[in-house]
């Protein structure tokens, strides 16, 4: 749901009710943005849930550099970050009626502040889901040792552990409605599996050029690195990594990145990819 509004009172409501929504509705990842013309704040939470995450704009995901006055505001307010890379979050609870009021103001009051011109530039977006629970240790294992080693053998057990895992893969728009439900999912991989022509068009990947300045799509170990994209949210798939290789291949993507912007990644490059693709035939996957 996005809705543009404009007028401090207009945009109160409009937040509050929003703030209510996230908590009231949805699944267990709800996504609230306020968005200004100069950067965002969002709000996480969880159907029935009081506590909330609230992230601001900050590092790779704003295209502008804060304040130093900006950031200071920012820490008198609770906020604080990791580094200089990502945006500042902190956690805050809605337990009533009081907080929900008062969370209204100081989100529309920061927002005016360090994000919007004026309460006509901004907009409020909403996003409902469930959390996807999927972690990829040995591929973070294979790619830090990698980051180390640099040597063939070392590469070739990031293949294997992108092979073998059930990974997140970036779209640029949301997947149809038939494969978001479990067999519709398991079907939709199995035949992509069997032949990727059959679903290749059903998903568009996300570009990755704006890194890579070349045609990349990206796969994720997890939500968390799919976050550091963008902390608003970012459409997806859960998929045998073996599947994001052919997706790529078929669609004609230069390379395939893994988890970009996070501390521990890694690319793949087509010709990998196809020489990924060959060994498994020959394997008879």
């Amino acid at each position: 749901m996005d809705d543009q509004v404009g007028g401090e009172d207009l945009v109160r409501e409009a937040l509050m009710g929003a703030l209510q929504r996230i908590k009231s509705r949805g699944g267990s990842l709800n996504r609230l943005t306020l968005q200004g013309d100069r950067g965002f704040i969002v709000v996480s939470g969880s159907r029935d849930e009081d506590e909330v995450q609230v992230c601001a704009a900050a590092g790779r995901c704003l295209d502008r550099r804060l304040s130093e006055s900006e950031a200071q505001r920012l820490y008198e307010l609770g906020f604080r970050r990791k580094n200089a890379a990502l945006p500042y979050v902190r956690e805050s609870t809605i337990d009533d009626r009081d907080d929900l009021e008062e969370m209204t103001q100081e989100l529309l009051s920061l927002c005016l502040e360090l994000y919007a011109s004026s309460e006509e530039a901004i907009a409020i977006h909403e996003r409902f889901g469930d959390r996807v629970e999927v972690s990829n240790p040995r591929l973070i294992e294979a790619m830090r040792r990698l980051s180390k080693e640099r040597d063939m053998s070392s590469r070739q057990k990031v293949y294997w552990a992108v092979v073998r895992s059930e990974v997140l893969l970036a779209l640029s728009s949301a997947p149809p409605q038939s494969i978001l439900s479990d067999n519709g999912h398991a079907q939709w991989v199995e035949t992509g599996l069997k032949e990727i022509s059959h679903i290749s068009s059903s998903v568009s990947l996300r570009d990755f050029k704006s890194i890579t300045n070349y045609r990349s799509a990206a796969i994720f170990s997890d939500l968390d690195a799919l976050d550091l994209i963008d902390p608003r949210g970012c459409d997806f798939i859960k998929l045998p990594g073996r599947l994001a290789i052919l997706l790529a291949l078929s669609q004609s993507w230069d390379s395939l990145l893994i988890n970009p912007r996070s501390d521990v990644g890694g690319e793949l490059y087509r010709n990998e990819l196809a020489s990924i693709r060959d060994g498994l035939k020959q394997m008879g996957w």
